[in-house]
């Protein structure tokens, strides 16, 4: 998704951006439903860059707060790893 789901990510962004950045209604889709991972961007000046809600993991994973592209490699035991760099 493009805005980010929660605020949790949104650390090192002005709070007075956070309306604009960020619509906390879809916490508690993602509490209900439980995806395996939440992807987002948008947040650029984020010094957050992985959350979670209800156990699920958010990432944002725009390149101007991490830097560089992003890489999620899931293996075949269903965890979720995080890389910088290519695997």
């Amino acid at each position: 998704m493009h805005y980010a789901p929660t605020t949790k990510t949104l650390k090192g962004e002005p709070i007075s951006t956070y309306p604009y950045l960020c619509h906390r209604g879809f916490e508690r889709v993602i509490s209900e439903v439980k995806p395996d991972l939440v992807i987002h961007g948008h947040a650029h000046a984020s010094v957050v860059h992985r959350a979670e809600i209800n156990g699920v993991p958010v990432y944002n994973v725009a390149i101007p707060a991490v830097k560089d592209v992003t890489r999620i490699r899931i293996s075949v035991d269903d965890r979720v790893y995080l890389t910088s760099s290519p695997p």
